[in-house]
């Protein structure tokens, strides 16, 4: 005899009618009809309410993406030009993202896509940027031969588009991961006296279609191709002096670059003195900006000066009544001989900039500021004749100029 099976609240026996079945299922799926306990529906909505704070308050620590590293060759002095790298991001699914050292792509269903190139390609980081909750891929890259720039470079592939952080000759920029963020190092160019100086440190972020070190001045920050300058209470000023230049609109991207001379603080104001160099001109890569930098207004007070030339020099002293004196003498080079000259001579007494005497030469002076004045060299005819002279072939040049007099200026 088979075992009896015990019978259960739940338990339908297939011997009682098709009718009967049903209203047992019926019965069973909608439960007791009894309207349970208050106390009962109170401590069920205290529960559900709890959880629900614990889920909203875990979504809150969470916050937005890590920044993180994926690759980063930025102070190696050995790139694997050979090695290709690659990565997934569970917010763009189905895409694998391929590092090599000249570029970074997409592969996405079979077909590969470039986003970003380099010459070659330093670094990758991964980096929310645009605040949409989808990681940006953030490059660092170096552009050019001879005159090499580094740059940074974003990609949103969200949005398919591309934005970059560059001046070409004036600033490198480079990405490094702090507290979580993506920061941007700024530096000064490394073709110019002051190379490799670090200028500012600061969060990746978007401004108006732009990505930019935040809290600074844009620069030379692009959306796609479009400049948008934006001033700081604490401009370059140097970098302001070179956007004066004539030249500037047309050359910024090819060699000029700009370092600071001297600065001296006024009433809400400030002056500034640079060298500029206006890109590859056969007279123009020394020349000397000078202008009054208005703190409130965010613009130059006044006109901006320029004496033009290959190899300006400058010296500045107080006069007797407080005000600061500047002599800007700078010369034009042609196949290594002195050609014209100019001249300027400025006052600052703390309010206003005035040029007070500008003049031009042609003569082959070698021009030297100092306090008071300018010593004037000529050049040495002995030189010139043991330079063309056959006869003279193995004896040692003498010097190309030779101290002839001390020309004051009136102060």
């Amino acid at each position: 005899m088979a075992p009896k099976m015990p019978r259960t609240p739940f338990s339908t026996p297939l011997s009682r009618s098709a009718r009967e079945t049903k209203r047992r299922l019926e019965h069973i799926m909608c439960g007791p009809q009894k309207r349970p306990p208050a106390i009962f529906i109170a401590l069920v909505s205290a529960f559900c309410l709890l959880s629900g704070n614990l889920v909203s308050c875990q979504v809150r620590e969470e916050g937005p993406p890590q920044a993180e590293v994926w690759v980063d060759y930025q102070n190696s002095t050995e790139l694997p030009w050979e090695d290709v790298l690659e990565t997934q991001l569970p917010e763009y699914p189905g895409v694998t993202f391929r590092w090599t050292p000249y570029q970074v792509s997409a592969v996405e269903e079979g077909e590969e896509r470039t986003l970003l190139h380099g010459m070659p390609v330093l670094a990758v980081f991964l980096w929310d940027f645009t605040g949409d909750g989808l990681r940006e891929l953030c490059a660092v890259t170096n552009w050019g031969s001879g005159m090499i720039d580094q740059r940074v470079e974003a990609y949103d592939y969200a949005a398919g588009e591309v934005y970059m952080l560059r001046n070409r000759g004036m600033f490198d920029y480079g990405l490094s991961l702090g507290e979580g963020e993506l920061q941007v190092t700024r530096s000064r160019y490394s073709g110019t006296r002051e190379r490799g100086q670090l200028l500012s440190t600061g969060r990746l972020a978007i401004e108006e279609g732009t990505i930019l070190l935040e809290g600074e001045e844009r620069y030379k920050a692009l959306g796609l191709a479009e400049e948008v300058p934006v001033l700081s209470d604490n401009p370059d000023l140097a970098y302001l002096l070179m956007r004066e230049y004539h030249t500037y609109s047309s050359e910024a991207d090819t060699r000029m670059n700009a370092y600071t001379l001297l600065t001296r603080e006024g009433e809400g104001c400030t002056l500034a003195l640079a060298k500029v160099d206006g890109g590859p001109h056969i007279a123009g890569q020394g020349n000397l900006m000078l202008g009054l930098w208005d703190q409130e207004e965010r613009e130059w007070r006044g006109p901006v000066y320029t004496v033009g030339g290959d190899d300006g020099e400058f010296s500045s002293w107080t006069a007797e009544d407080g005000s600061l004196h500047i002599l800007c003498a700078n010369t034009m080079w042609y196949g290594g001989y002195a050609g014209s000259y100019t001249v300027g001579h400025y006052r600052f007494d703390g309010q206003n900039l005035t040029e007070l005497d500008r003049w031009m030469g042609e003569d082959d002076y070698r021009l030297v500021p100092v306090e008071g004045g300018l010593e004037v060299y000529v050049l040495n005819p002995q030189y010139l004749l043991q330079h063309y002279n056959p006869e003279y072939n193995g004896v040692p040049l003498p010097e190309m100029w030779v101290y002839d007099r001390f020309e004051p200026v009136e102060s």
